[in-house]
């Protein structure tokens, strides 16, 4: 073997190397990404506010359930004037309920306003 053919498989192996740390060093990134998620997860109390937990399943129906329910915009059928008048409507009614009083107040942030009841 002469020094070319040398150094041309010294610097396949070099990258064939550099490829497998990069890989490994994005696996252990990511783990302790992850790691750090579900510990703040934990910490922050989101956990025990998570209702799609099987442990509470049973609060789930508290805290959705309201006097008038919203009637859904179906996602299938003729999409014609009329339709398009409905979902404007409905979008209308949502956005004056979302914009509706002064966002900073501390009653912005009650149970009644958020739509919980109790």
């Amino acid at each position: 073997m002469n020094d070319s053919e040398k150094q041309s498989q010294s610097q396949t192996q070099h990258h064939s190397h550099s490829f497998a740390v990069f890989c490994s060093l994005s696996v252990a990134v990511s783990l302790v990404l992850l790691a750090a998620s579900l510990w703040l997860y934990r910490v922050s109390g989101a956990a025990q506010l998570d209702l799609s937990r099987p442990g509470y399943q049973m609060e789930s129906p508290a805290t959705s359930s309201e006097s008038t329910p919203d009637k859904p915009f179906g996602g299938s059928g003729v999409l014609d004037t009329a339709a398009v008048d409905e979902f404007l409507q409905l979008y209308d009614k949502k956005a004056a309920d979302i914009t509706s009083g002064d966002p900073f107040r501390p009653e912005s942030l009650s149970n009644a306003s958020l739509g919980i009841s109790e």
